[in-house]
């Protein structure tokens, strides 16, 4: 994947959630993998533990150098 990925969070208050999202993202994926299946593999781990949880891909940031992914705990934001 060739922009870095800033996980945003929701709720920011469940710090296991979060830790829990930035470790399935860091774990090696298949080279080819597209940003579509990677997120696909990270919302599946997710929800064995929780089971509503969602990311919706934010827009890249100027310069092309970091795209926010953004995790929802709740499956949306006025849930979280």
């Amino acid at each position: 994947m060739s922009p870095r990925v800033r996980l945003v969070c929701y709720p920011d208050s469940d710090d296991g959630f979060g830790a829990d999202a930035a470790t399935y993202l860091s774990i090696q994926m298949p080279p080819g993998y597209s940003t579509a299946e990677i997120v696909a593999v990270v919302e599946e781990r997710l929800r064995e533990k929780y089971p509503a949880a969602t990311i919706r891909i934010g827009e890249l940031t100027q310069g092309g150098g970091e795209i926010s992914w953004h995790v929802y705990r709740d499956g949306h934001p006025a849930l979280s």
